[in-house]
């Protein structure tokens, strides 16, 4: 569970910075 909830925020943040 918690792998897949940080693998959810690095996603985001990355995506944020990128955009």
């Amino acid at each position: 569970m918690t792998s897949g909830i940080i693998g959810l925020a690095i996603a985001l943040f990355t995506r944020k910075r990128k955009l």
